[in-house]
């Protein structure tokens, strides 16, 4: 049985840490639209001209291992649905109109040299949408079945790339000269790299306060986020602070932030 190369790729229960979209997964359409169901996903667009038909790709960092050789990529859907493979210009296409749920494959033999590689999903226009159980990406020229990995499986690899740290998540730091202080966040996979972090609500003013002795402040600003296995180093600082003479402070962030990989 082949191995699934997806990541995130049942949508029977997928990960989706954001809330907005699913984990690895992007549209490269504006009017794309996602709906992610009980069950499956649906891909509709907002456009009902013959060929704007909404996208979710996956693409690759490491295509050396894809180099040459050849791939299927198979999919299970109802409605109008394509998939797609696309190495530098290349592409191999399949599309089909289902009644009910029916696996859908295209398959090729990549280039030798690959600069860019990923798959595409596809739905159509919005009165022609849709649904989709799963997909799998695998070496060779046969679809074999699908074995979805478990939820937990999937959600260690997805959080590789992104990590939503859940609401007050806490760790108390110490303090380098009154400017700058150092905190060590525990994470529950190792990050693929140095990640950058972003909020979930943009109305909110401030990633996190910083809090000692019951005062709360607020102005201190992100100078450096390193990842190591199992943790991440977090360094915030703030000008002319030197005279709180804070010793053992606290981070907190209250709201929901994402580490993005």
């Amino acid at each position: 049985m082949g191995k699934n190369l997806l990541i995130n790729s049942n949508f029977r229960n997928p990960v989706n840490q954001r809330g907005n979209t699913i984990d690895r997964w992007r549209h490269e359409k504006a009017d794309s639209i996602l709906t992610v169901n009980d069950g499956y996903i649906t891909l509709n667009s907002t456009s009902s001209t013959a060929n704007s038909y909404p996208t979710l790709r996956q693409r690759f960092e490491d295509t050396k291992i894809l180099e040459g050789r050849t791939v299927t990529l198979t999919i299970k859907g109802r409605g109008k649905i394509g998939a797609a493979i696309f190495a530098n210009d290349y592409v191999s296409y399949n599309e089909k109109t289902y009644t009910d749920f029916q696996e859908l494959s295209t398959t090729v033999t990549l280039p030798e040299n690959i600069s860019s590689f990923f798959v595409e999903l596809r739905g159509f226009n919005n009165t022609n949408g849709g649904d989709i159980l799963w997909a799998k990406l695998e070496i060779g020229s046969t679809s074999t079945p699908y074995e979805p990995l478990t939820y937990g499986e999937e959600l260690a690899l997805c959080q590789r790339y992104y990590l939503g740290l859940p609401v007050n998540t806490y760790a108390v730091g110490y303090n380098l000269d009154g400017s700058y202080i150092d905190f060590y966040v525990p994470t529950p996979v190792s990050l693929r790299k140095n990640p950058a972090m972003e909020r979930f609500n943009e109305e909110k003013e401030c990633l996190f306060q910083v809090m000692e002795n019951g005062i709360c402040y607020t102005d201190y600003v992100l100078e450096t986020i390193r990842a190591y296995p199992g943790h991440i180093y977090v360094r915030i600082y703030a000008e002319n602070s030197s005279g709180r003479g804070l010793v053992h402070p606290e981070i907190i962030i209250h709201d929901r932030v994402g580490l993005n990989a």
